[in-house]
């Protein structure tokens, strides 16, 4: 006795729309796929924006976070003012009520101690970089950061043009280009998804 053949032959119009649902679902799994990638993409690029624009920040604000921490008074063996040990020890926690917890002033000025010695670190290693590079922008970029943000007394971006003998925007340029690379130093990864 031979094995019963229960395999149906497909007719034409049926192939037709077996082909036609494979290729639509084909067809709608590339959109879907297309869409998620650019959901991905537009993702980077906000965390990418928000890591570039933080790093702005902290450039920005190097100097008061840099004056802060050196004159900052938050320790007991700093002060003989009893009244300013007393606060002091209310603002740091020590007040036991147990309702009021407050955050120490101190443990934000050792969070801006240590936030200063990373961005210190980033521009010493970006300072480097630029010295060994023979991109002009490159080259350019740790001086324009070092103008508008870390040395003690502000250059503006006219003074800089006039400085290194370019337009203005070309100091816009080499800064936008500086605070790229330095967001990548100081924020690593996060930084680096788009660029």
């Amino acid at each position: 006795m031979e094995p019963e053949n229960n395999a149906r032959q497909l007719t034409p119009e049926l192939e037709a729309i077996v082909r036609l649902a494979s290729e639509t679902a084909v067809e709608s799994y590339r959109k879907e796929l297309e869409r998620q990638q650019e959901q991905d993409g537009k993702a980077r690029r906000e965390r990418h924006h928000r890591v570039v624009n933080s790093a702005k920040m902290l450039l920005k604000n190097y100097r008061r976070f840099k004056k802060m921490t050196v004159s900052s008074v938050y320790g007991k063996d700093t002060s003989t003012n009893e009244t300013l040990v007393e606060l002091l020890e209310l603002m740091q926690g020590i007040y036991r009520s147990g309702e009021l917890e407050v955050v120490s002033i101190k443990d934000r000025v050792a969070r801006t101690e240590l936030m200063i010695e990373h961005i210190d670190a980033m521009l010493d290693l970006y300072k480097i970089y630029c010295e060994k590079s023979t991109d002009m922008s490159k080259k350019q970029g740790f001086d324009i950061i070092y103008g508008m943000y870390i040395c003690d007394t502000p250059k503006t971006v006219a003074k800089l043009a006039i400085e290194k003998n370019v337009s203005e925007r070309q100091i816009y340029r080499y800064h936008d280009s500086a605070v790229e690379t330095l967001s990548a130093l100081m924020f690593g990864i996060d930084a680096l998804d788009t660029l």
